[in-house]
């Protein structure tokens, strides 16, 4: 199973990391792309530069967990996720 997170911070990556040690593949990506390499390094994370591209590397059934916090991050990030969820049938979760 491969998912996409989209936020990297507190949560989103604490989870991504819990996934990844458990044997899920994780795409992950946030606006602060150190945060990106930072997890690719530490815990195998793979990249992406963009919502877009995290969602164009998940393989058969498109999940993805939609972890930015509800500031400037998440209305850019969201808007971005949410249209792109609808156009093309993917399985966002929002908390």
């Amino acid at each position: 199973m491969k998912i996409a997170m989209l936020g990297l911070g507190k949560m989103g990556g604490n989870m991504s990391a819990r996934l990844i040690r458990n044997g899920i593949s994780v795409v992950g990506y946030d606006y602060d792309q150190t945060v990106v390499q930072d997890l690719v390094n530490k815990e195998n994370l793979i990249p992406a530069s963009s919502v877009t591209d995290a969602l164009s590397k998940l393989d058969g059934q498109k999940n993805c967990m939609d972890d930015a916090p509800r500031g400037r991050c998440y209305r850019k990030t969201n808007s971005r996720s949410n249209s792109i969820a609808k156009s093309r049938r993917y399985y966002c979760g929002w908390w």
